[in-house]
């Protein structure tokens, strides 16, 4: 299956001991221990070990770890069994192998767990499925958890969602907004009027965008702020069109900070943020991204996550 699209996703890294709110030192955290050491471990144990999860009928395989300084990061190959079916050639429509219900499609996925130095809060960065294949994060996070909790019962390691607008937030007080598209889930009455059927209200959209001129950015960083930094988020209230008549119920503003573009939808502010790094990346004759050039694209992500975490980049 050709990878149409390569899309990654972030998470906050905590420890914590049992029953508590309080964070500790993810370098250090019972003043002994390297969380990142503990990981590197756990993981590289599996390297070649074949786990299958039959209830699931899930089989995963770790085929590449590396390290450097303060991140680990490598490759997992995952795969569904349990249903038999034939493989067809596209080009010219012929049976080519008869899969078995034993039989997995092995894809690979990256993965990046990065724990700064004297700080309590890493990061976890992986590739994203699409809606057939899933994806690794449930896995991954399972045993990092079940190896740490496992060797120190008191502590609790937690992955969480990391929240857009609490990296956009610092990275627009920083950055430039390079435009913005608002938009409406919906066509005009005259135009649906001409469609067959119901629910021709909803066979389209419409957008407005903001677009500075050539070499130049929009003066939005203050308003952009002010709605990250409210209570209430409703997006028709970013900002006022009403002179437009149009009525938003999505807004994508493009930030770029330093060297680095990033699109962030307004209206999905509490799930876990996706970075699409499709234009990042170069893709094998096998359909799936190069691990050298999504590696890169991941350390670039990482960079931008840390000005909104910490409004730095952290050195190891």
């Amino acid at each position: 299956m050709a990878a149409t699209r390569v899309v990654l996703s972030a998470y906050s890294i905590r420890i914590r001991k049992k029953q508590t709110r309080t964070y500790l030192t993810l370098d250090l955290f019972d003043d002994k221990q390297d969380f990142l050491e503990l990981c590197t471990k756990c993981l590289a144990d599996q390297l070649e070990v074949q786990q299958r999860n039959e209830e699931a009928q899930h089989l995963i395989v770790l085929d590449k770890l590396e390290k450097d300084d303060r991140a680990m990061y490598g490759l997992i190959r995952s795969g569904e069994y349990g249903q038999a079916c034939d493989v067809v050639n596209a080009v010219n429509g012929r049976v080519v192998y008869n899969k078995k219900v034993t039989d997995a499609d092995m894809l690979p996925f990256y993965f990046r767990v990065e724990v700064p130095t004297d700080s309590d809060k890493g990061l976890l960065i992986v590739q994203k499925g699409n809606s057939f294949t899933g994806g690794i994060k449930t896995t991954l996070e399972k045993k990092l958890k079940q190896c740490f909790e496992t060797k120190n019962e008191d502590y609790r390691v937690d992955f969480d969602a990391l929240l857009p607008k609490d990296v956009i937030k610092n990275a627009a007080k920083k950055g430039s907004i390079l435009r913005v598209n608002f938009i409406h889930f919906g066509l005009p009455k005259d135009i649906t009027d001409r469609y067959r059927g119901k629910g021709t209200d909803k066979w389209g959209r419409m957008e407005l965008v903001f677009k500075p001129r050539r070499n130049s950015v929009l003066p939005m960083k203050e308003e952009l702020i002010d709605f990250l930094s409210g209570k209430e988020k409703k997006i028709g209230e970013f900002y006022e069109l009403k002179k437009f008549n149009f009525d938003a119920q999505e807004v994508k503003v493009d930030v770029m900070v330093g060297r680095q573009q990033r699109r962030i939808s307004l209206g999905h502010m509490t799930s876990s943020p996706l970075y699409d790094v499709t234009d990042e990346v170069k893709i094998n004759k096998d359909g799936n991204a190069t691990f050298e050039s999504i590696h890169e694209a991941a350390e670039r992500l990482a960079e931008a996550l840390q000005e909104g975490i910490y409004g730095k980049v952290l050195k190891s």
